[in-house]
């Protein structure tokens, strides 16, 4: 399998290139600025998949159900007006509230497609690049797939999609699903309705966080009403406390915590041993100072924006990223 690719450089000296024999062509990417590519990249997005849509549907039609189940056994047990059982809803419903939130903006933001109007003209023609100033495509030419996994991801090959009919970076990937390239794309997640990819998985990862959280949450809520039950009947029996109704958020905040914080720990460990985001965390460095303490707070603070931890990482708002370190990470630069 042969792999068109475009090398480029910030300059118009000549380059040499180890690609296979093929013609040899001089191109301008044609496209606006890149702080108007950035802009559309960030913009909000929503995947028309059927599939997908009742899928992430009954995903917020079960949590949704959780939170009413645990509220009505909290008022069943303790009261609508007591002091303690206003506290316990209190903190079912922001928990539940930060879930909701956070499964919205993983579902509904850009996870880092790659435009699809690029267009290429010969270099004689006045255009403006997406990279840096005098930025421009030098070389054209193809290449196997081994030859694919074995360059450097430093930002200077850019690698043509058949299928989208445009340029991207090497490291972004091609989901059937999307039907679109995505950047650092980590997979394509059914429960969400869209691809993970550098755009999204701050937001994925906090609803896993979240997800896993409020499951135990709910089940000290039920133990507890059923250790301190005062009712002649106590158990998970009809017509008993916490009752039927207990038991059955047991069992789905068991299910959904338990695959959640597996989910998120299998997430943890490949984002602390992902070679490509410790070269743009490396990069990062170069430009800002790093107050991350480990390798896994220097990898999560590529995908969150920071420079270490902060309390941004517990809220779904969108990463921040100046111009210069939105190329860097994006892979147009």
């Amino acid at each position: 399998m042969r792999i068109r690719a475009a090398l480029y450089t910030k300059d118009k000296a000549p380059v040499t290139v180890s690609f296979c024999q093929a013609s040899i062509r001089t191109y301008r990417l044609n496209t606006a600025s890149s702080s108007n590519v950035s802009r559309r990249m960030r913009l909000k997005w929503f995947l028309k998949d059927p599939a997908g849509i009742f899928t992430a549907s009954i995903a917020l039609l079960l949590l949704i159900a959780v939170l009413l189940s645990t509220q009505y056994t909290i008022i069943r047990w303790l009261g609508i007006f007591s002091l303690l059982g206003i506290i316990l809803n209190a903190w079912i419903l922001a928990l539940f509230g930060l879930c909701i939130w956070a499964h919205i903006m993983t579902m509904t933001t850009n996870p880092g497609t790659i435009p699809l109007n690029y267009e290429i003209k010969p270099l004689n023609q006045s255009t403006t690049s997406i990279f840096e100033e005098d930025c421009v495509v030098i070389e054209e030419a193809e290449m196997t797939t081994d030859d694919l996994e074995s360059l450097m991801d430093d930002g200077s090959v850019l690698i043509a999609c058949d299928v989208c009919n445009t340029y991207r970076p090497v490291r972004a990937i091609h989901c059937d699903t999307c039907n679109r390239c995505v950047i650092l794309q980590d997979h394509h997640c059914p429960w969400i309705n869209n691809c993970i990819g550098i755009g999204n998985q701050k937001f994925f990862l906090q609803l896993l966080l979240y997800v896993s959280f409020t499951s135990i949450y709910a089940i000290l809520i039920i133990l507890c009403e059923y250790t301190l039950c005062m009712n002649t009947l106590c158990g998970f029996q009809s017509y008993s406390i916490p009752g039927r109704i207990g038991a059955w958020i047991i069992g789905a905040a068991c299910v959904f915590g338990s695959f959640c914080a597996i989910l998120l720990g299998m997430e943890m460990c490949s984002i602390a041993e992902d070679s490509q985001l410790e070269a743009i965390a490396l990069q990062l460095e170069s430009m800002r100072s790093s107050e991350a303490r480990s390798t896994l707070e220097r990898h999560l603070s590529v995908l969150f924006g920071t420079n270490a931890f902060q309390f941004s990482w517990l809220i779904p708002s969108l990463p921040k990223y100046s111009e210069k370190e939105f190329q860097l990470v994006y892979g147009y630069r």
